[in-house]
């Protein structure tokens, strides 16, 4: 049903979105629920034949030969059966998918049942994430965080089950007038028990 779905908004000329399944629906007279599957989608449709046919005020037989978006629905309901709407404006997409969202349907006998699936070019291979590695930042300067050796004669406890044990920490950058903070160049330092300190100059 996903499939012929899919189909038939392709056919509309919706080139990719967002579908939603519902199952249910009120009667006629607005009274109990009723079995009845459908979609709801939320997409992006090629063409501009989409906002004059939102605003149309011709009879479905009338539009056979448009070539809008309700041409596209006329033809495409007489080859498949599948009847494509389009809902009234919204002001905003968030509300339209809180709609969709609030009476969407989940099969809770399935371990992994999705309610949205998203699909052309919206569609999940088409995503595009690009990792970007945390920032640490000095609460102080606003600047980078750089990894620090310490040479004083203080000692730091690294033994994380440890009652005495400080994650984070504010330290002189000098000890008795001498630098006991030296930057490591290097990029490779070991990983294991290790603690945060922000020098204070």
């Amino acid at each position: 049903m996903r499939l012929m779905a899919r189909l038939a908004l392709s056919a509309c000329g919706v080139i990719g979105g967002c579908m939603l399944f519902h199952g249910y629906s009120m009667n006629k007279e607005r009274t109990v629920l009723v079995w009845h599957p459908h979609y709801h989608a939320l997409g992006y449709v090629e063409g501009d034949g989409f906002d004059r046919c939102r605003r149309c005020v011709h009879v479905r037989e009338d539009c056979f030969d448009c070539d809008g978006f309700k041409g596209r629905q006329v033809r495409g309901y007489k080859k498949d059966g599948y009847i494509v709407k389009v809902k009234a404006k919204r002001e905003t997409i968030w509300g339209t998918a809180r709609y969709q969202l609030d009476h969407s349907c989940i099969d809770v006998t399935k371990k992994r049942f999705r309610v949205s699936t998203w699909f052309g070019c919206c569609s999940y291979h088409k995503l595009k994430v690009t990792a970007e590695l945390k920032k640490s930042i000095c609460p102080c300067c606003k600047h980078d965080l750089e990894k620090l050796r310490y040479v004083g004669n203080k000692s730091f406890c690294l033994d994380r089950s440890s009652p005495n044990f400080q994650r984070e920490g504010f330290d002189p950058y000098k000890e008795g007038g001498i630098v006991v903070w030296i930057v490591i160049e290097s990029r490779s330092w070991r990983s294991g028990n290790y603690a945060e300190f922000t020098v204070r100059v």
